[in-house]
């Protein structure tokens, strides 16, 4: 897969929303240096709307850390 990951937020968040993760997963097949790589992410929400999320990046952990 070729598609650089900033064509795919709207389909990280969707995913990431629907399964109520805080992190989404690159496996070692589609990174370019063969290590699989979670993606972590503060997820809050409002009081008054509590169906509208913000995620805020928190870092990375890769497999060999």
């Amino acid at each position: 897969m070729n598609v650089p990951l900033t064509f795919l937020i709207d389909d990280i968040l969707r995913t990431m929303a629907l399964n109520q993760k805080n992190y989404f997963a690159l496996n070692k097949e589609n990174a370019k240096d063969g290590r699989e790589y979670r993606f972590y992410f503060r997820v809050v929400t409002e009081k008054e709307c509590p169906r509208n999320r913000t995620y805020a990046y928190v870092g990375v952990k890769n497999s060999s850390q």
